[in-house]
């Protein structure tokens, strides 16, 4: 039965352990996720503290029962006038009466009982198997402390851990050790110090010739019994019986036959030397002794839950008064800086719509040296990704190693040019643009060149001959995949070009685009031949609310 109540508190200190661990990752999340009002915040964390504290509360509430189960017959203690005497060590009648145990007979030893358990301290009761030791001592405590609690360790190992818990020796209770032969085994010097000088009254029964095998023996053994005799108040019971106990216990009984002893004639048959029954109390379904500190704890986390719940629903959870921006800017950079990445580049004020309306610009650099270009907007207070632009493709990352904020078209907002490379493209770069598009109301990235360089032939600046052109490297001839997300996924064909650059409009000018290969170093970096150049120009067409991307023209 113990196994199995230890199993069933394990079982539910295992689950309730787990449901407030995820009541605590749910809430952790909610609070990191939606950005709560103060008001929920702070009582989030007080429902947070107040069932860790409950959880511990009820914890130390179970294994302090749990342990009062393991080292007594009868928890919560019992008063005298309820306890169990079976469980005592009290043997059952022969023919059980209706009370369950029967008259008792007055022994000669009452009156001296009663007279140690007024001096308190250790008191002994010595004699013969099954003189009636335990029903007398019982009947003792019944008569002159009816009120007080019995503390009845549930064994010999068990006494120990009762003498080492504090809280145990302070309940001012009667401690029952009926058979002390099966204690002594198990107590070393300090514990029997506590019992006999410790302030306890302890009423405790043994058999005579276990008591006088005590005494004479070698050892611990002996020193205890010699120790304990001197301290203890020690009452003999006499083997035989008075006239009067035998005149008494005839009337009683009637029907008995008493030759043999009041004891023996009126006691079942049992084995001569057991433990007390093991059958539970009477009262053994009573609740255990309700823990104030607990039922306030309970208390105060639901009062504390059902007010969360009520600002929730009459409220909402979320604030809904956004952070100020200077707020909003530092976690995004902290996010950033706490994943390792290095912030090559920002922008706190970009006006890539026009009219004043700001926009965020954050180009980050990972660890393994790839790019990543992120642009936020302002929508209702909170800043809200807009744009994620990695640089390169899987397998090749790329650097962005260029970034201009020009208004290419003329018109109010401002566009982002810039170009990046990569390891397998490196030293060529594949130039962009990055506009908003009013129609889509996204963000659209275009490539800069619509189809390859094309080697031109082009008349020198001093003599008359032509040059041929500049023989290009396969990698300024292979289209590349631009990937980026503005709200879903999406990609455009660009390529590569040695060097680009682009001249903003001006009045009625329109933008122009030119691409060239024109410095001897450039083109040994590029593996090229011949030293001469190549150029082509392009215009870029205004966009004016148009859902295309930017459309070019040679």
């Amino acid at each position: 039965m113990a196994i199995r109540e230890r199993a069933r508190l394990g079982a539910v200190a295992l689950g309730a352990g787990a449901a407030v661990l995820a009541l605590i990752q749910v809430l952790e999340q909610s609070v990191s996720a939606f950005s709560p009002r103060p008001a929920v915040s702070a009582l989030i964390t007080v429902v947070v503290a107040t069932v860790g504290v409950t959880l511990a509360r009820a914890r130390s509430v179970a294994q302090r029962r749990q342990f009062l189960s393991n080292v007594l017959r009868q928890s919560p203690l019992p008063a005298a006038a309820e306890a169990d005497p079976f469980m005592l060590g009290v043997f059952p009648p022969r023919t059980p009466p209706e009370d369950g145990i029967g008259p008792y007979v007055p022994r000669a030893v009452d009156e001296p009982l009663e007279h140690a358990l007024e001096r308190n301290g250790f008191v002994l009761l010595i004699g013969v198997a099954r003189a009636g030791k335990s029903r007398s001592a019982y009947e003792a405590v019944l008569r002159r402390l009816p009120g007080e609690k019995l503390l009845v360790p549930s064994g010999g190992e068990a006494l120990p851990s009762i003498i080492g818990n504090a809280a145990l020796r302070a309940e001012g209770a009667v401690w029952w050790l009926d058979d002390l032969g099966r204690f002594l085994p198990s107590l070393d010097g300090p514990c029997l110090s506590e019992l006999l000088n410790g302030g306890h009254l302890v009423v405790a029964s043994v058999r005579a010739e276990t008591w006088e095998a005590l005494l004479k023996a070698d050892g611990d053994a002996g020193e205890q019994a010699r120790n304990l005799l001197a301290a203890a108040s020690t009452v003999h019971m006499a083997a035989e019986h008075t006239p009067d106990e035998l005149a008494e216990a005839s009337r009683l009984y009637p029907d008995l036959d008493l030759s043999n002893g009041i004891g023996p004639s009126l006691a079942a048959d049992e084995a001569e030397s057991r433990e007390p029954v093991e059958r539970p109390p009477s009262h053994a379904s009573a609740p255990h002794r309700f823990d104030p500190l607990l039922g306030l704890l309970l208390l105060a986390t639901a009062a504390v839950s059902a007010l969360l719940a009520s600002l929730i629903v009459g409220g909402g959870f979320s604030d809904s008064t956004p952070p100020p921006t200077a707020t909003q800017v530092e976690r995004i950079v902290g996010d950033g800086y706490r994943a390792g990445k290095q912030l090559v580049y920002y922008s706190l004020n970009a006006d890539l719509h026009g009219l004043n309306q700001r926009s965020w610009i954050f180009l980050w650099r990972s660890p393994q040296g790839s790019d990543d270009l992120r642009i936020y907007d302002d929508e209702g207070g909170r800043l809200t990704q807009r744009l994620d632009f990695p640089a390169g493709s899987t397998g090749d990352p790329g650097q962005i190693i260029s970034h201009r904020l020009l208004n290419i078209d003329g018109f109010f907002e401002k566009e982002l040019v810039g170009g990046y490379s990569s390891a397998k493209l490196w030293p060529a770069e594949v130039p962009f643009v990055i506009s908003w598009s009013e129609a889509r109301r996204r963000y659209v990235l275009a490539p800069l060149l619509p189809k390859p360089v094309t080697s031109l032939l082009t008349k020198p600046k001093y003599g008359s001959s032509l040059a041929p052109g500049v023989e290009l490297v396969p990698s300024l001839l292979q289209p590349v995949r631009l990937a980026y997300r503005s709200g879903s996924s999406y990609a455009v064909k660009g390529y590569p070009a040695d060097l680009h650059d682009v001249v903003p409009a001006r009045g009625s000018d329109p933008a122009v685009l030119a691409v060239a290969a024109e410095t001897t170093r450039k083109l040994h970096l590029l593996g090229t031949k011949t030293p001469a150049f190549a150029i082509a120009t392009f215009r870029v067409q205004p966009l004016i609310s148009t859902d295309d991307v930017p459309k070019l023209t040679c």
